[in-house]
């Protein structure tokens, strides 16, 4: 029996996300374009209503 409590797994780690030229031109900073781009993906996975 090991004495050592398990080690807690690693976080997953965020999905990469391409950003174009174009997304930079329009947002003008890489992370704003992640966090739309991350916001449409999550408006996408949602169930549709019933």
């Amino acid at each position: 029996m090991p004495s050592e409590a398990p080690r807690p797994r690693a976080a997953p780690k965020p999905r990469r996300v391409d950003v174009t030229t174009e997304d930079l031109e329009r947002y003008r900073d890489e992370e704003q374009v992640r966090a739309a781009l991350d916001e449409s993906r999550l408006r996408d996975e949602r169930p549709p209503h019933h």
